[in-house]
C-alpha cells in the first residue's frame, strides 16, 4: 500500500514560503531575459566563409545540374560557387569531366589527391558504399586516387516484346536471332554516328572475349586485369588479340542485318526497323510513351555476354549457359577533381564530398534526362529508377540490368583508355571498327590497321613515359 507522508503545519508554512520565492525568482529571471529580447541559437558554423570556388563542367546538362546543388552547399558553407559549362582553365578550383579525360591532369601532376577523412566510415559521404571500381579505379590514377565519382555509365539492352520473346543472353545469340527475321526487316538499329557510342559497344563486346569473368580474384590481381588495350607489364598495344578481332568480326557478321548508314537506335525501336537495341540511359528515358509510361511493348534487359572468352594461350575457352559477362566501365559518367593549384582545396573536396554523396547520387541518377548511371551500391535498387516510366516489374527489369553493368560481384573488369593521348588513339582506333561494322573489312584486317597506327603514334612517343601512362591508367605504379 503506498504511503502519503505529512507535513506539522509549521513546516507545511515554510515550505510555501520558499515555494514563493523561487517562482518569484523565476518570474524576475524571465523579466530580465525580455528586457534583452528573446535567446535564440548562435547561427550555424559556415567553415569556407569568403571562399570562392570555380567548377567547370563541358556538359551543359550536367553543369545545369550543379549550380543549383553547388549553390545550396554554398549557402550553407558561406562560399561561393560559379559553375561554369565549359573545360577547365587555369581559373578553375575543380572539374567535372568524364573518365577518360583525368589522366591528361593527372599524368601531369595537376591535381590533388582524395583526402583521408573523406574514407573514414563516419564521414557523410559513406565511402564504402561506393562501388569498389568507383572507389580507387574510375577515379584513380597510379596508385593515389585523384577524384570522386559524381555518375557512372550505362548501357542496357532494349527489346520489343511484339518481334523477340524474351532478351538474347550473348552476343552470338544476338546475331543469331536477327539472322531469323522472317519478315524481311533489319532486326538491329543503324549504326550510331557518335564515336564514343560505337566504340562503346565494340569495347563492351571485347571484354567479354577477353577474359573470364572472376568474382574472387584477389585485389592484386584485379587491378592488373583493368588493362584492355594494352599489356601491363610492356605497354604495348593489344589490338590484334583475339579479343578485338572477334568483336570487330561479330560488328562485320551483324552488318547485313542493319540499315544502311547511321542512325538513332531510339527511332528505329519506334519505327519497328529495329527488334532489339543497345541503348544509353539518355536513350532509353527517350522511349515512346503514353500518359508519361513507356509502352507496354519495349523490354529491358542487362547486356549479354559471349559464348566463349580467350584464355592466356589465345585459345577460346566456352562460357556456361548464361554468357560471360565482363564489366567495361569509365568510358562516360562523371568524375570530379581537385587542382592543386586551387586556394580552397579543402572547400572543393568538401563540394564534391557533397555532390557524391548518397542524397545527391540518388537524385542525380533519379532524372532521366542527365542519363547518369549507377557508382554506389544502393544505385542498383529498384526505387532509383522509377523516373523511368516503366511498370513495377520493368523498372525491376531495369535495376538488375544497371546491377550486371556496375558488376558489383566481378573483380576483373576492364577499364576505359585514360590516358593522356587517348582522344588521338581512341579516333584511329574507331575508323577502323567502323570499316569492320560497315562490312568493308574483316575484324582481323580491320584490328591490324588500327594496331599499325597505334604503333605508328607510339614511335613519336617517349617510350619510358608512354608505359608511364599506360600503367597509371589501370592504377598500377
Amino acid at each position: 500500500m503506498q504511503r502519503h507522508t505529512s507535513h506539522p503545519a509549521p513546516i507545511r508554512a515554510a515550505l510555501a514560503t520558499v515555494g514563493l520565492l523561487v517562482g518569484v525568482g523565476v518570474v524576475l529571471v524571465g523579466v530580465g531575459v525580455g528586457c534583452v529580447g528573446p535567446v535564440t541559437p548562435p547561427p550555424p558554423a559556415r567553415p569556407f566563409t569568403g571562399t570562392a570556388l570555380t567548377v567547370a563542367c563541358p556538359d551543359p546538362a550536367f553543369a545545369r545540374e550543379l549550380s543549383s546543388r553547388c549553390a545550396a552547399w554554398a549557402a550553407r558553407a558561406g562560399a561561393t560557387v560559379s559553375v561554369v559549362p565549359q573545360p577547365p582553365t587555369d581559373a578553375a578550383d575543380v572539374a567535372v569531366i568524364r573518365p577518360p579525360e583525368l589522366g591528361a591532369f593527372a599524368a601531369r601532376g595537376e591535381l590533388a589527391t582524395l583526402p583521408a577523412a573523406l574514407r573514414e566510415p563516419t564521414h557523410p559521404l559513406q565511402w564504402g558504399r561506393i562501388a569498389a571500381v568507383y572507389q580507387t579505379v574510375v577515379p584513380g590514377w597510379g596508385a593515389e586516387v585523384v577524384g570522386l565519382p559524381l555518375a557512372g555509365d550505362g548501357l542496357v539492352l532494349v527489346y520489343r516484346t511484339d518481334r523477340l520473346d524474351r532478351a538474347p543472353a550473348t552476343w552470338e545469340d544476338v546475331a543469331e536471332e536477327a539472322a531469323r527475321s522472317a519478315d524481311g526487316k533489319p532486326r538491329l538499329p543503324p549504326l550510331p554516328a557518335d564515336p564514343v557510342k560505337l566504340l562503346a559497344l565494340f569495347q563492351h563486346v571485347a571484354a567479354c572475349y577477353d577474359r573470364k569473368a572472376v568474382a574472387d580474384a584477389d585485389r592484386e590481381g584485379a587491378a592488373g586485369g583493368l588493362a584492355l588495350h594494352f599489356d601491363p607489364a610492356t605497354g604495348k598495344p593489344r589490338l590484334e588479340a583475339p579479343a578485338f578481332v572477334a568483336a570487330a568480326d561479330w560488328l562485320n557478321r551483324t552488318s547485313k542485318f542493319r540499315p544502311l548508314g547511321t542512325g538513332d537506335p531510339v527511332d528505329a525501336l519506334a519505327k519497328g526497323t529495329a527488334a532489339l537495341a543497345v541503348l544509353s540511359l539518355a536513350d532509353l528515358a527517350r522511349l515512346p510513351r503514353q500518359d508519361r509510361a513507356v509502352l507496354p511493348a519495349y523490354r529491358v534487359a542487362p547486356l549479354p555476354g559471349t559464348r566463349t572468352f580467350f584464355d592466356a594461350a589465345r585459345k577460346p575457352v566456352p562460357a556456361g549457359p548464361a554468357g560471360n559477362f565482363v564489366p567495361f566501365l569509365g568510358f562516360g559518367g562523371q568524375v570530379g577533381v581537385v587542382f592543386k593549384r586551387s586556394q580552397g582545396a579543402a572547400a572543393a573536396w568538401d563540394l564534391l564530398a557533397e555532390l557524391a554523396s548518397p542524397a545527391a547520387g540518388r537524385a542525380i541518377l533519379s532524372n532521366p534526362a542527365l542519363g547518369a548511371g549507377p557508382y554506389r551500391i544502393e544505385h542498383t535498387e529498384p526505387q532509383i529508377w522509377l523516373g523511368y516510366g516503366f511498370d513495377r516489374d520493368r523498372t525491376a527489369d531495369l535495376a538488375r540490368a544497371t546491377a550486371r553493368y556496375l558488376g558489383v560481384t566481378v573483380s576483373n573488369p576492364v577499364l576505359a583508355l585514360r590516358t593522356p593521348d587517348q582522344a588521338e588513339l581512341m579516333a584511329a582506333l574507331e575508323a577502323e571498327v567502323r570499316k569492320a561494322a560497315a562490312g568493308k573489312s574483316t575484324g582481323a584486317e580491320a584490328m591490324k590497321r588500327a594496331a599499325e597506327a597505334w604503333h605508328k603514334h607510339d614511335a613519336g612517343m617517349n617510350a619510358d613515359e608512354l608505359k608511364r601512362w599506360r600503367r597509371n591508367s589501370v592504377v598500377l605504379p
